[in-house]
């Protein structure tokens, strides 16, 4: 049987997980991708006016979600047939579109750690659906009208493969790995920030108070690599984790990497691709009940009648037997950024 992947992250996750050399603690550099929320919200807010309000049965009134007002009832009503399903917003596309903006920050944090010689830290994944393998409804799994608060933040592996990240050797720590008390203070607290938010084609600027390395918008992989490497050995107390903000990462660095551009598309593809990724709304999906028994008495698959979403940069509709169809590798690839280049 395939290694439980999954369950072992989610004990790592709550540092659960006892299993660890201290080495995994201790040893090497880290690059910690951090202030993801920024980029998260610039998404959000383009829906929270519709969903982003509150019942008064809400647990939490500061995280509440509700993607199902992005399909009103008054639309539900009128009863959404599978062969229209663009017809009306899905309650999961914020979700989708979220997953691809911090897909593109991801893929760029690997390539550049490697270049640094560093261990990435994972960011805190916040989800705005539930994974499951039937309806949703509000984006919540339907257990008795569950008022889960959203968005919630949501384990690696309700939104990535982790087994395909250990079959690519990507070197990496889960989001809580700082909070671990096995994490020794010189290690933690040894700090700076690399930034990319200056002119392009201005010098880059060490500033010793602010521990903060600045460079400028659209440098390249190899050229951040090198600039940080020479700070680093100037030093005499070099960092042992760089911080840099997702939104630098995923949009301000330059997408040439050399040479083996092709070899990292093809692999970004596979562990941030989403080929497992769907979502089917319970309110778009209003005549399951009615489609799925003249289905099955022809001899089809009754999901052949439902309308789910899917990753896209565009987000793709499509039925759970034929959405592979559906969706383009352009489509996919522009959902997680532009492809890499070899420039």
């Amino acid at each position: 049987a395939d290694y439980v992947y999954g369950k072992r992250q989610r004990l790592r996750e709550h540092g659960l997980w006892l299993m660890e050399e201290e080495s995994y603690f201790t040893q090497g550099n880290f690059l910690h991708i951090v202030d993801v929320e920024k980029g998260y919200q610039h998404i959000v807010q383009k829906y929270a006016p519709t969903a982003g309000v509150c019942k008064p049965s809400d647990p939490v009134k500061s995280r509440c979600w509700h993607g199902a007002k992005l399909t009103s009832k008054s639309k539900r009503e009128r009863r959404i047939h599978p062969r229209n399903p663009e017809a009306y917003d899905d309650p999961a596309w914020p979700h989708l579109e979220i997953q691809g903006w911090i897909r593109g920050a991801l893929r760029n944090g690997i390539i550049l750690a490697r270049q640094l010689n560093r261990t990435l830290v994972l960011p805190h994944f916040e989800c705005f659906c539930e994974r499951f393998w039937y309806l949703l409804q509000d984006c919540r799994i339907p257990a008795g009208n569950s008022q889960m608060p959203m968005p919630y933040k949501c384990p690696m592996d309700h939104i990535f493969e982790p087994s395909m990240w250990f079959d690519a050797k990507v070197d990496f720590r889960e989001p809580e790995f700082f909070s671990n008390p096995r994490v020794p203070e010189m290690v933690r607290n040894s700090r700076m920030r690399l930034a990319l938010n200056s002119t392009p084609g201005a010098s880059s600027h060490w500033d010793y108070l602010k521990r903060t390395f600045t460079m400028a918008r659209g440098v390249t992989f190899n050229n951040a690599a090198k600039e940080v490497v020479d700070l680093q050995q100037s030093l005499t107390d070099a960092p042992r984790v760089i911080e840099i903000e997702a939104a630098d990462l995923r949009d301000h660095l330059s997408t040439c990497v050399g040479p083996d551009a092709g070899r990292l598309n093809e692999m970004m593809m596979k562990i941030l691709g989403g080929h497992l990724v769907e979502f089917c709304s319970g309110e778009r999906n209003t005549l399951v009940n009615e489609v799925a028994p003249r289905l099955q008495a022809q001899g089809f698959d009754a999901k052949i009648g439902w309308n789910c979403s899917y990753p896209g940069k565009w987000p793709v509709t499509a039925n759970p037997v034929l959405w592979a169809e559906k969706i383009s590798a352009e489509n996919r690839q522009a959902w997680i950024g532009e492809p890499l280049q070899v420039c």
